[in-house]
Protein backbone atom coordinates (compact mmCIF):
# COMPACT_ATOMS: atom_id res chain seq x y z
CA UNK A 1 0.00 0.00 0.00
CA UNK A 2 1.03 3.63 -0.22
CA UNK A 3 1.66 3.90 3.53
CA UNK A 4 3.90 0.83 3.56
CA UNK A 5 6.03 2.40 0.82
CA UNK A 6 6.40 5.63 2.80
CA UNK A 7 3.97 7.74 0.73
CA UNK A 8 2.00 10.28 2.72
CA UNK A 9 -1.20 11.97 1.54
CA UNK A 10 0.37 15.47 1.39
CA UNK A 11 3.27 14.05 -0.64
CA UNK A 12 0.93 12.56 -3.25
CA UNK A 13 -1.28 15.66 -3.33
CA UNK A 14 1.78 17.83 -3.96
CA UNK A 15 2.82 15.71 -6.92
CA UNK A 16 -0.69 15.76 -8.43
CA UNK A 17 -0.96 19.55 -7.95
CA UNK A 18 2.41 20.14 -9.61
CA UNK A 19 1.49 17.95 -12.59
CA UNK A 20 -1.91 19.66 -12.99
CA UNK A 21 -0.14 23.06 -13.24
CA UNK A 22 2.14 21.71 -15.95
CA UNK A 23 -0.82 20.24 -17.84
CA UNK A 24 -2.89 23.43 -17.76
CA UNK A 25 -0.06 25.41 -19.44
CA UNK A 26 0.05 23.12 -22.49
CA UNK A 27 -2.29 22.95 -25.46
CA UNK A 28 -2.77 19.51 -27.00
CA UNK A 29 -3.16 18.97 -30.76
CA UNK A 30 -4.03 15.93 -32.84
CA UNK A 31 -1.45 15.46 -35.61
CA UNK A 32 -2.52 13.19 -38.47
CA UNK A 33 0.51 12.40 -40.62
CA UNK A 34 -0.06 10.52 -43.90
CA UNK A 35 2.98 8.96 -45.58
CA UNK A 36 2.03 8.93 -49.26
CA UNK A 37 4.77 7.84 -51.68
CA UNK A 38 8.41 8.09 -52.73
CA UNK A 39 9.89 8.54 -56.20
CA UNK A 40 13.35 7.58 -57.54
CA UNK A 41 13.26 4.88 -54.89
CA UNK A 42 15.35 1.70 -55.46
CA UNK A 43 14.34 -0.49 -52.46
CA UNK A 44 12.15 -3.55 -53.00
CA UNK A 45 10.62 -3.78 -49.49
CA UNK A 46 10.66 -0.86 -47.08
CA UNK A 47 8.75 0.99 -44.38
CA UNK A 48 8.80 4.53 -42.96
CA UNK A 49 9.46 5.24 -39.28
CA UNK A 50 8.34 8.61 -37.88
CA UNK A 51 9.35 10.05 -34.50
CA UNK A 52 7.28 12.93 -33.07
CA UNK A 53 8.41 14.03 -29.62
CA UNK A 54 9.23 10.78 -27.82
CA UNK A 55 6.65 8.69 -29.73
CA UNK A 56 7.79 6.37 -32.54
CA UNK A 57 5.41 4.86 -35.09
CA UNK A 58 5.94 3.14 -38.41
CA UNK A 59 3.97 2.36 -41.56
CA UNK A 60 3.22 -0.99 -43.13
CA UNK A 61 5.79 -2.54 -45.45
CA UNK A 62 5.64 -1.36 -49.06
CA UNK A 63 6.71 -3.60 -51.92
CA UNK A 64 8.15 -1.27 -54.57
CA UNK A 65 8.88 -1.75 -58.25
CA UNK A 66 12.46 -0.48 -58.06
CA UNK A 67 11.58 3.12 -59.02
CA UNK A 68 8.80 4.19 -56.62
CA UNK A 69 6.85 3.06 -53.57
CA UNK A 70 3.38 3.97 -52.21
CA UNK A 71 2.41 3.55 -48.54
CA UNK A 72 -0.68 5.77 -47.96
CA UNK A 73 -0.45 5.05 -44.22
CA UNK A 74 -1.89 7.53 -41.69
CA UNK A 75 -0.19 7.88 -38.30
CA UNK A 76 -1.88 9.77 -35.45
CA UNK A 77 -0.07 11.61 -32.64
CA UNK A 78 -1.13 13.75 -29.70
CA UNK A 79 1.38 16.61 -29.42
CA UNK A 80 1.90 19.94 -27.66
CA UNK A 81 3.52 23.15 -28.90
CA UNK A 82 7.03 21.93 -28.14
CA UNK A 83 6.63 18.81 -30.28
CA UNK A 84 5.67 20.28 -33.67
CA UNK A 85 8.47 18.58 -35.57
CA UNK A 86 8.98 15.08 -36.97
CA UNK A 87 12.04 12.97 -37.74
CA UNK A 88 11.41 10.60 -40.68
CA UNK A 89 13.46 7.51 -41.56
CA UNK A 90 13.05 5.17 -44.55
CA UNK A 91 14.15 1.68 -43.52
CA UNK A 92 14.97 -1.35 -45.62
CA UNK A 93 13.11 -4.48 -44.51
CA UNK A 94 15.95 -6.97 -44.23
CA UNK A 95 17.82 -8.78 -41.50
CA UNK A 96 19.69 -5.63 -40.42
CA UNK A 97 16.87 -3.06 -40.90
CA UNK A 98 19.28 -0.61 -42.55
CA UNK A 99 18.24 3.04 -42.82
CA UNK A 100 18.16 4.11 -46.48
CA UNK A 101 17.53 7.81 -45.82
CA UNK A 102 16.13 10.36 -43.42
CA UNK A 103 14.49 13.79 -43.32
CA UNK A 104 13.00 16.34 -40.90
CA UNK A 105 9.62 18.13 -40.95
CA UNK A 106 9.18 21.49 -39.20
CA UNK A 107 5.53 22.21 -38.33
CA UNK A 108 5.89 25.22 -36.03
CA UNK A 109 4.07 27.44 -38.57
CA UNK A 110 1.46 24.80 -39.43
CA UNK A 111 -2.07 26.19 -39.89
CA UNK A 112 -4.88 24.48 -37.94
CA UNK A 113 -7.43 22.24 -39.69
CA UNK A 114 -5.58 22.52 -43.00
CA UNK A 115 -3.80 19.76 -44.89
CA UNK A 116 -0.27 20.62 -45.89
CA UNK A 117 1.88 18.64 -48.30
CA UNK A 118 5.59 18.21 -47.57
CA UNK A 119 7.83 17.11 -50.43
CA UNK A 120 10.99 16.05 -48.68
CA UNK A 121 14.41 15.60 -50.21
CA UNK A 122 15.77 12.52 -48.43
CA UNK A 123 19.30 12.66 -47.00
CA UNK A 124 21.25 9.50 -47.67
CA UNK A 125 22.38 7.27 -44.83
CA UNK A 126 25.64 6.61 -46.72
CA UNK A 127 26.48 10.30 -47.14
CA UNK A 128 25.31 13.11 -49.41
CA UNK A 129 21.89 13.82 -50.87
CA UNK A 130 19.80 11.27 -52.74
CA UNK A 131 17.45 11.73 -55.65
CA UNK A 132 14.59 10.20 -53.68
CA UNK A 133 11.64 12.48 -52.88
CA UNK A 134 9.16 11.59 -50.13
CA UNK A 135 5.64 13.09 -50.02
CA UNK A 136 3.95 13.43 -46.60
CA UNK A 137 0.65 15.17 -45.79
CA UNK A 138 -0.06 16.59 -42.32
CA UNK A 139 -3.24 17.86 -40.64
CA UNK A 140 -3.16 19.60 -37.25
CA UNK A 141 -6.34 19.82 -35.15
CA UNK A 142 -6.94 21.30 -31.72
CA UNK A 143 -8.58 19.13 -29.07
CA UNK A 144 -11.15 20.21 -26.50
CA UNK A 145 -10.11 20.96 -22.93
CA UNK A 146 -11.50 17.72 -21.47
CA UNK A 147 -9.70 15.52 -23.99
CA UNK A 148 -6.48 17.49 -23.56
CA UNK A 149 -6.54 17.08 -19.77
CA UNK A 150 -7.21 13.36 -20.06
CA UNK A 151 -4.39 12.88 -22.57
CA UNK A 152 -1.86 14.84 -20.52
CA UNK A 153 -2.68 12.82 -17.40
CA UNK A 154 -2.07 9.67 -19.37
CA UNK A 155 1.19 11.01 -20.87
CA UNK A 156 2.50 12.27 -17.54
CA UNK A 157 2.04 8.80 -16.04
CA UNK A 158 1.10 10.32 -12.71
CA UNK A 159 0.55 7.88 -9.88
CA UNK A 160 -1.71 7.87 -6.83
CA UNK A 161 -2.46 5.67 -3.87
CA UNK A 162 -5.31 3.99 -5.73
CA UNK A 163 -3.03 3.04 -8.63
CA UNK A 164 -0.40 1.67 -6.24
CA UNK A 165 -2.99 -0.38 -4.35
CA UNK A 166 -4.44 -1.66 -7.63
CA UNK A 167 -0.99 -2.73 -8.85
CA UNK A 168 -0.17 -4.48 -5.58
CA UNK A 169 -3.55 -6.22 -5.64
CA UNK A 170 -2.94 -7.51 -9.19
CA UNK A 171 0.51 -8.75 -8.20
CA UNK A 172 -0.88 -10.64 -5.18
CA UNK A 173 -3.66 -12.24 -7.22
CA UNK A 174 -1.21 -13.28 -9.96
CA UNK A 175 1.10 -14.85 -7.37
CA UNK A 176 -1.84 -16.67 -5.77
CA UNK A 177 -2.96 -18.05 -9.16
CA UNK A 178 0.60 -19.18 -9.95
CA UNK A 179 0.82 -21.04 -6.62
CA UNK A 180 -2.53 -22.77 -7.23
CA UNK A 181 -1.52 -23.87 -10.76
CA UNK A 182 1.82 -25.17 -9.46
CA UNK A 183 0.08 -27.26 -6.78
CA UNK A 184 -2.34 -28.68 -9.36
CA UNK A 185 0.53 -29.54 -11.73
CA UNK A 186 2.50 -31.42 -9.06
CA UNK A 187 -0.65 -33.18 -7.85
CA UNK A 188 -1.53 -34.42 -11.37
CA UNK A 189 2.10 -35.37 -12.27
CA UNK A 190 3.67 -37.22 -9.33
CA UNK A 191 6.80 -38.00 -11.39
CA UNK A 192 7.82 -34.34 -11.07
CA UNK A 193 8.49 -34.96 -7.37
CA UNK A 194 11.14 -37.62 -8.12
CA UNK A 195 14.61 -37.78 -9.66
CA UNK A 196 16.07 -40.81 -11.47
CA UNK A 197 18.63 -43.06 -9.74
CA UNK A 198 21.64 -44.71 -11.38
CA UNK A 199 19.92 -48.06 -12.08
CA UNK A 200 16.89 -46.45 -13.71
CA UNK A 201 19.12 -44.24 -15.86
CA UNK A 202 20.97 -47.32 -17.13
CA UNK A 203 17.72 -49.17 -17.89
CA UNK A 204 16.40 -46.17 -19.82
CA UNK A 205 19.48 -46.12 -22.08
CA UNK A 206 19.50 -49.89 -22.58
CA UNK A 207 15.86 -50.93 -22.87
CA UNK A 208 13.85 -47.68 -23.14
CA UNK A 209 11.54 -48.73 -20.27
CA UNK A 210 10.22 -46.42 -17.57
CA UNK A 211 12.26 -45.71 -14.46
CA UNK A 212 11.46 -45.74 -10.81
CA UNK A 213 12.35 -42.67 -8.75
CA UNK A 214 13.70 -41.64 -5.40
CA UNK A 215 12.33 -38.94 -3.16
CA UNK A 216 13.73 -35.44 -3.56
CA UNK A 217 14.54 -35.34 0.14
CA UNK A 218 17.19 -38.04 -0.42
CA UNK A 219 18.99 -35.99 -3.07
CA UNK A 220 21.63 -34.75 -0.62
CA UNK A 221 22.54 -38.34 0.31
CA UNK A 222 23.03 -39.63 -3.26
CA UNK A 223 26.74 -39.25 -4.14
CA UNK A 224 26.51 -40.08 -7.85
CA UNK A 225 23.90 -37.36 -8.34
CA UNK A 226 26.26 -34.86 -6.74
CA UNK A 227 28.97 -35.84 -9.19
CA UNK A 228 26.67 -35.38 -12.17
CA UNK A 229 25.57 -31.98 -10.94
CA UNK A 230 29.13 -30.79 -10.37
CA UNK A 231 30.26 -32.22 -13.69
CA UNK A 232 27.72 -30.09 -15.62
CA UNK A 233 29.20 -26.88 -14.28
CA UNK A 234 31.91 -25.42 -16.44
CA UNK A 235 34.93 -24.43 -14.29
CA UNK A 236 35.73 -20.73 -14.23
CA UNK A 237 38.81 -19.56 -16.13
CA UNK A 238 39.21 -16.15 -14.55
CA UNK A 239 38.73 -14.53 -11.17
CA UNK A 240 38.51 -10.80 -10.63
CA UNK A 241 38.72 -9.34 -7.12
CA UNK A 242 37.22 -5.85 -6.82
CA UNK A 243 37.76 -3.66 -3.77
CA UNK A 244 35.44 -0.67 -3.45
CA UNK A 245 37.28 1.95 -1.42
CA UNK A 246 35.36 5.22 -1.58
CA UNK A 247 33.39 7.69 -3.72
CA UNK A 248 33.89 11.43 -3.90
CA UNK A 249 32.05 14.61 -4.97
CA UNK A 250 28.69 12.87 -5.41
CA UNK A 251 25.51 14.92 -5.95
CA UNK A 252 22.23 13.61 -4.61
CA UNK A 253 18.72 14.23 -5.81
CA UNK A 254 17.10 17.31 -4.31
CA UNK A 255 18.79 19.87 -2.10
CA UNK A 256 20.32 17.40 0.34
CA UNK A 257 24.08 17.60 0.82
CA UNK A 258 24.18 14.39 2.89
CA UNK A 259 22.43 11.26 1.66
CA UNK A 260 22.53 7.44 1.83
CA UNK A 261 24.42 5.69 -0.99
CA UNK A 262 25.55 2.26 -2.12
CA UNK A 263 27.42 0.80 -5.12
CA UNK A 264 26.37 -2.04 -7.44
CA UNK A 265 28.98 -4.08 -9.34
CA UNK A 266 27.95 -6.24 -12.29
CA UNK A 267 29.84 -8.46 -14.74
CA UNK A 268 27.51 -10.23 -17.18
CA UNK A 269 24.85 -11.94 -15.04
CA UNK A 270 26.89 -11.76 -11.81
CA UNK A 271 26.08 -8.90 -9.49
CA UNK A 272 27.10 -7.68 -6.02
CA UNK A 273 26.44 -4.56 -4.01
CA UNK A 274 27.99 -2.79 -1.05
CA UNK A 275 26.33 -1.92 2.20
CA UNK A 276 24.46 1.40 2.46
CA UNK A 277 26.67 4.23 3.69
CA UNK A 278 24.63 6.75 5.69
CA UNK A 279 24.50 10.52 5.20
CA UNK A 280 27.58 11.35 3.15
CA UNK A 281 28.47 12.66 -0.31
CA UNK A 282 31.89 10.96 -0.06
CA UNK A 283 31.12 7.49 1.32
CA UNK A 284 33.91 5.10 2.35
CA UNK A 285 32.94 1.45 1.81
CA UNK A 286 36.21 -0.58 1.96
CA UNK A 287 34.52 -3.80 0.79
CA UNK A 288 35.80 -6.61 -1.43
CA UNK A 289 33.98 -8.83 -3.95
CA UNK A 290 34.98 -11.83 -6.10
CA UNK A 291 33.69 -12.67 -9.59
CA UNK A 292 34.46 -16.03 -11.25
CA UNK A 293 34.18 -15.75 -15.05
CA UNK A 294 34.52 -17.92 -18.15
CA UNK A 295 35.48 -15.05 -20.48
CA UNK A 296 36.35 -11.37 -20.36
CA UNK A 297 33.90 -10.10 -22.97
CA UNK A 298 31.66 -8.23 -20.52
CA UNK A 299 33.04 -5.16 -18.72
CA UNK A 300 32.84 -4.49 -15.01
CA UNK A 301 29.86 -2.13 -14.70
CA UNK A 302 29.75 0.22 -11.72
CA UNK A 303 26.60 2.04 -10.64
CA UNK A 304 26.18 4.39 -7.69
CA UNK A 305 22.71 4.75 -6.16
CA UNK A 306 21.02 7.07 -3.67
CA UNK A 307 18.54 5.42 -1.30
CA UNK A 308 15.02 6.89 -1.45
CA UNK A 309 11.67 5.92 -0.02
CA UNK A 310 10.04 4.61 -3.18
CA UNK A 311 12.74 4.01 -5.80
CA UNK A 312 16.50 4.32 -5.47
CA UNK A 313 17.96 7.00 -7.78
CA UNK A 314 20.87 6.24 -10.09
CA UNK A 315 23.52 8.89 -9.42
CA UNK A 316 26.08 7.80 -12.00
CA UNK A 317 27.79 4.96 -13.85
CA UNK A 318 31.25 3.86 -14.90
CA UNK A 319 32.86 0.74 -16.34
CA UNK A 320 36.21 -1.02 -16.68
CA UNK A 321 37.11 -3.19 -19.70
CA UNK A 322 38.40 -6.45 -18.24
CA UNK A 323 40.06 -7.59 -21.49
CA UNK A 324 42.77 -4.92 -21.17
CA UNK A 325 43.73 -5.64 -17.54
CA UNK A 326 47.06 -7.37 -16.80
CA UNK A 327 47.02 -10.68 -14.92
CA UNK A 328 48.10 -11.15 -11.29
CA UNK A 329 48.66 -7.44 -10.76
CA UNK A 330 47.15 -5.35 -7.95
CA UNK A 331 45.77 -2.25 -9.66
CA UNK A 332 44.78 0.77 -7.61
CA UNK A 333 42.35 2.79 -9.75
CA UNK A 334 41.98 6.10 -7.95
CA UNK A 335 39.33 8.66 -8.86
CA UNK A 336 37.73 6.75 -11.74
CA UNK A 337 35.33 9.22 -13.35
CA UNK A 338 31.59 8.63 -12.85
CA UNK A 339 29.29 9.65 -15.71
CA UNK A 340 26.22 11.48 -14.42
CA UNK A 341 23.12 13.01 -15.95
CA UNK A 342 24.28 16.63 -16.17
CA UNK A 343 20.70 17.86 -16.56
CA UNK A 344 19.77 16.43 -13.12
CA UNK A 345 23.00 16.54 -11.14
CA UNK A 346 25.39 19.50 -11.13
CA UNK A 347 28.50 17.69 -9.90
CA UNK A 348 32.16 18.64 -10.18
CA UNK A 349 34.34 15.61 -10.91
CA UNK A 350 32.34 12.78 -9.26
CA UNK A 351 34.58 9.72 -8.93
CA UNK A 352 35.09 6.32 -7.33
CA UNK A 353 38.29 4.63 -6.12
CA UNK A 354 38.72 0.89 -6.66
CA UNK A 355 41.26 -1.87 -6.34
CA UNK A 356 41.19 -4.56 -9.06
CA UNK A 357 43.12 -7.81 -9.45
CA UNK A 358 42.56 -10.20 -12.37
CA UNK A 359 43.89 -13.76 -12.19
CA UNK A 360 43.74 -16.63 -14.66
CA UNK A 361 42.50 -19.79 -12.93
CA UNK A 362 42.95 -21.97 -16.04
CA UNK A 363 46.67 -21.25 -16.29
CA UNK A 364 47.20 -22.31 -12.68
CA UNK A 365 45.40 -25.64 -13.18
CA UNK A 366 47.31 -26.35 -16.39
CA UNK A 367 50.68 -25.57 -14.84
CA UNK A 368 50.15 -28.36 -12.30
CA UNK A 369 49.79 -30.84 -15.17
CA UNK A 370 52.99 -29.58 -16.85
CA UNK A 371 51.43 -27.88 -19.90
CA UNK A 372 51.75 -24.22 -20.87
CA UNK A 373 49.69 -23.93 -24.08
CA UNK A 374 46.34 -23.47 -22.37
CA UNK A 375 47.81 -20.77 -20.18
CA UNK A 376 48.61 -18.69 -23.26
CA UNK A 377 45.08 -19.27 -24.56
CA UNK A 378 43.70 -18.00 -21.29
CA UNK A 379 45.67 -14.76 -21.63
CA UNK A 380 44.32 -14.14 -25.14
CA UNK A 381 40.72 -14.96 -24.25
CA UNK A 382 38.30 -12.06 -24.60
CA UNK A 383 40.66 -9.46 -26.08
CA UNK A 384 38.85 -9.50 -29.45
CA UNK A 385 35.11 -9.89 -29.96
CA UNK A 386 34.37 -12.63 -32.47
CA UNK A 387 35.71 -16.14 -33.08
CA UNK A 388 38.76 -16.75 -35.29
CA UNK A 389 37.97 -19.17 -38.13
CA UNK A 390 41.17 -21.08 -39.10
CA UNK A 391 39.71 -21.89 -42.55
CA UNK A 392 39.05 -18.24 -43.53
CA UNK A 393 41.29 -16.72 -46.22
CA UNK A 394 41.33 -13.28 -44.59
CA UNK A 395 40.84 -11.79 -41.16
CA UNK A 396 39.98 -8.14 -40.65
CA UNK A 397 40.73 -6.74 -37.19
CA UNK A 398 38.95 -3.50 -36.30
CA UNK A 399 39.67 -1.31 -33.28
CA UNK A 400 36.79 1.14 -32.84
CA UNK A 401 38.57 3.90 -30.95
CA UNK A 402 36.44 6.99 -30.45
CA UNK A 403 34.09 9.64 -31.84
CA UNK A 404 34.40 13.42 -31.70
CA UNK A 405 32.00 16.36 -32.07
CA UNK A 406 28.92 14.15 -32.51
CA UNK A 407 25.46 15.65 -32.83
CA UNK A 408 23.19 15.99 -29.78
CA UNK A 409 20.05 13.88 -30.19
CA UNK A 410 18.64 14.15 -26.65
CA UNK A 411 16.92 17.08 -24.96
CA UNK A 412 19.78 17.23 -22.46
CA UNK A 413 22.16 18.39 -25.21
CA UNK A 414 23.97 15.06 -25.33
CA UNK A 415 23.63 11.66 -27.01
CA UNK A 416 24.02 8.02 -25.94
CA UNK A 417 26.09 6.77 -28.90
CA UNK A 418 27.21 3.32 -29.92
CA UNK A 419 28.59 1.95 -33.23
CA UNK A 420 27.33 -1.01 -35.27
CA UNK A 421 29.97 -2.70 -37.48
CA UNK A 422 28.96 -4.99 -40.35
CA UNK A 423 30.78 -6.87 -43.10
CA UNK A 424 28.46 -9.10 -45.11
CA UNK A 425 26.23 -10.99 -42.66
CA UNK A 426 28.55 -10.59 -39.64
CA UNK A 427 27.63 -7.76 -37.33
CA UNK A 428 28.89 -6.46 -33.97
CA UNK A 429 28.23 -3.40 -31.87
CA UNK A 430 30.16 -1.47 -29.24
CA UNK A 431 29.04 -0.59 -25.75
CA UNK A 432 26.77 2.45 -25.24
CA UNK A 433 28.53 5.55 -23.89
CA UNK A 434 25.86 7.59 -22.12
CA UNK A 435 25.61 11.40 -22.08
CA UNK A 436 28.57 12.10 -24.38
CA UNK A 437 29.38 13.81 -27.66
CA UNK A 438 32.99 12.57 -27.61
CA UNK A 439 32.70 8.88 -26.68
CA UNK A 440 35.72 6.57 -26.33
CA UNK A 441 34.98 2.89 -26.97
CA UNK A 442 38.43 1.38 -27.66
CA UNK A 443 36.92 -2.04 -28.50
CA UNK A 444 38.31 -4.73 -30.80
CA UNK A 445 36.49 -6.95 -33.33
CA UNK A 446 37.50 -9.63 -35.83
CA UNK A 447 35.79 -10.59 -39.11
CA UNK A 448 36.53 -13.86 -40.99
CA UNK A 449 36.30 -13.44 -44.79
CA UNK A 450 36.94 -15.43 -47.94
CA UNK A 451 36.94 -12.35 -50.18
CA UNK A 452 37.87 -8.69 -49.84
CA UNK A 453 35.26 -7.50 -52.36
CA UNK A 454 33.10 -6.27 -49.49
CA UNK A 455 32.58 -3.09 -47.51
CA UNK A 456 32.90 -2.35 -43.81
CA UNK A 457 29.66 -0.59 -42.83
CA UNK A 458 29.76 1.64 -39.74
CA UNK A 459 26.54 3.01 -38.26
CA UNK A 460 26.55 5.44 -35.32
CA UNK A 461 23.31 5.15 -33.33
CA UNK A 462 21.83 7.07 -30.41
CA UNK A 463 20.41 4.74 -27.74
CA UNK A 464 16.81 5.62 -26.90
CA UNK A 465 14.09 4.22 -24.66
CA UNK A 466 11.81 2.95 -27.43
CA UNK A 467 13.55 3.21 -30.84
CA UNK A 468 17.22 4.06 -31.34
CA UNK A 469 17.99 7.07 -33.57
CA UNK A 470 20.38 6.95 -36.52
CA UNK A 471 23.13 9.54 -36.10
CA UNK A 472 25.41 8.90 -39.09
CA UNK A 473 26.79 6.26 -41.45
CA UNK A 474 30.16 5.53 -43.04
CA UNK A 475 31.59 2.86 -45.32
CA UNK A 476 35.11 1.60 -46.10
CA UNK A 477 36.00 -0.55 -49.14
CA UNK A 478 38.16 -3.43 -47.93
CA UNK A 479 39.73 -3.90 -51.37
CA UNK A 480 41.50 -0.53 -50.97
CA UNK A 481 43.26 -1.58 -47.74
CA UNK A 482 46.68 -3.27 -48.11
CA UNK A 483 47.05 -6.60 -46.31
CA UNK A 484 49.33 -7.10 -43.28
CA UNK A 485 49.07 -3.36 -42.62
CA UNK A 486 47.51 -1.33 -39.83
CA UNK A 487 45.61 1.63 -41.27
CA UNK A 488 44.32 4.47 -39.09
CA UNK A 489 41.12 6.13 -40.28
CA UNK A 490 39.71 9.48 -39.21
CA UNK A 491 36.42 9.79 -41.09
CA UNK A 492 34.39 12.99 -41.29
CA UNK A 493 30.72 11.96 -41.03
CA UNK A 494 28.06 13.35 -43.35
CA UNK A 495 26.19 16.60 -42.64
CA UNK A 496 28.96 17.79 -40.27
CA UNK A 497 27.77 15.29 -37.67
CA UNK A 498 31.22 14.59 -36.24
CA UNK A 499 34.33 12.46 -36.69
CA UNK A 500 34.91 8.74 -36.18
CA UNK A 501 38.40 7.33 -35.45
CA UNK A 502 39.17 3.62 -35.89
Amino acid sequence: SGSSLGLSRPFLKGIMKQKSKEESSLEIYILRLTVKNATDFPLAESYVKVKVGSIHKKTAVCTGDGTSCTWNSTLEYYVNKTELSAFVQICDKDAFKDTYGQANIDMTSHALDTEQLHKLRVRGANGGKLRTSLVIATVLERTDKGTATKLMKKRAKSFSKKELKRSLSKARSSLSQFKDKTKETFASHPQLNTVPNSDSTTSLHNSGEGASGTDVSSFEETPHLKQITNGEREPAKYRIVVQVFECGNLCGKGSKQQFDTYVRLKVGELENKTRVYKKSSSPKFNESFDFDLNDLMEPLRIRVYQVNRLFDDLLGTSKIRLSVLPFDTDLNISELSIQTDEARFKCHNPHISLGVKLSCLASKVVSEEGSSEAGAECVQQGVVQGDVDPHALYRVYVNMFRGRDLQAFDETGFSDPYVMLRIGSTQYQTEVVYHSLAPTWNENFVFNLNSLNKDLHLTIVDKDVSFDDLMANSRIQLSTIPTQTTCEFEVELENDSGTLEF
